[in-house]
């Protein structure tokens, strides 16, 4: 389910013009955040060839939010823009699978370089956000004239926050 219709379930009866009650735990994290901090770096594959850099998938019971993000090529023939290297963040598709799943809008293909490790991650805006069991992926395709395999690396990089699901029917103490 998509996490903006997620947020019909996650009302916990609240209104649904302001189900967190401004409390958004895909903008500031709650205290029950845990950070994410994944990085993948591979040699840059052959050319056509798409390759997993990184994955991992939010747990259950818990919702994410992707805040920054780091594509990086280090090594030779990469130009900006040039579409000789292109980035894909998708959720739920593995490698092979382009029916299924969906990609993040503005992600799906990226042919620029975002943030550094020396300065500072690229800002998400808005955030990605991830529903429990969502496995989001960062994977890339080359062409020429990059150099492939060793010592030319591609790294991703993903940050944000895991957060509890908010209870669509909260408990409640009914006495007794």
């Amino acid at each position: 389910m998509r996490p903006d219709a997620r947020d019909l379930y996650n009302n916990a009866g609240n209104s649904l013009a302001n189900p967190y009650n401004g409390t958004y735990p895909w903008v500031t994290p709650p205290q029950a955040a845990t950070q994410i901090s994944r990085r993948g770096t591979i040699a840059a594959p052959a050319y056509g060839v798409q390759a997993l850099i990184t994955s991992f998938q939010v747990p259950q019971a818990m919702e994410a939010v992707i805040t920054h993000i780091i594509c990086k090529f280090d090594g030779s023939g990469f130009v900006q823009a040039s579409g000789a290297v292109i980035w894909t963040i998708d959720i739920n598709r593995p490698l092979g699978a382009a029916s299924q799943g969906y990609n993040p809008p503005d992600f799906g293909s990226i042919i620029t370089q975002l943030g550094d490790f020396l300065t500072f991650p690229f800002p998400v805006p808005g955030g990605i956000r991830l529903s429990e069991r969502d496995t989001i992926r960062f994977k890339v395709t080359t062409a020429n004239p990059v150099g492939i395999g060793a010592p030319n690396y591609i790294t991703a990089m993903a940050l944000g926050w895991y957060f509890p699901v908010k209870l669509a029917f909260p408990i409640q103490n009914f006495g007794g």
